[in-house]
C-alpha cells in the first residue's frame, strides 16, 4: 500500500510524479515467446507517450518485453539486471 507522504524521508511521494497503475498486461502462461511479444506490444504505446514504466511481478523474462518496447521507441539500449537474492541467501 503506497501512501502519499513518507514520514521518515519527509517527502511527498507523488509530489513531483504522476503515477498510474495500468493493471496487468495480458500474457500467455507457458509460452515465453508469445508472452514477451505481448508485453512489448502493450507497453510500446505507453512508452511512446513519454511515460517511464515499472513492471512488477513475474520472472526475469518480463524484462525482455519491456526492453523491446523501449528499444522500439528509443533505439538500441542496454540493461543492468542485478539479482541479489543469491548473495543475500545466507543473510536471510
Amino acid at each position: 500500500m503506497l501512501r502519499p507522504y513518507h514520514p521518515v524521508q519527509q517527502a511527498q511521494v507523488f509530489g513531483r510524479l504522476s503515477v498510474a497503475d495500468l493493471g496487468d498486461v495480458r500474457v500467455t502462461p507457458g509460452n515465453a515467446e508469445k508472452t514477451v511479444g505481448q508485453i512489448a506490444e502493450q507497453l510500446e504505446p505507453v512508452v511512446r507517450l513519454g511515460a517511464r514504466t515499472l513492471c512488477l511481478g513475474g520472472d526475469h523474462l518480463i524484462v525482455l518485453g519491456e526492453l523491446r518496447a523501449h528499444a522500439a521507441v528509443h533505439g538500441p539500449l542496454g540493461v543492468v539486471l542485478p539479482d541479489v537474492k543469491r548473495r543475500l541467501w545466507d543473510v536471510l
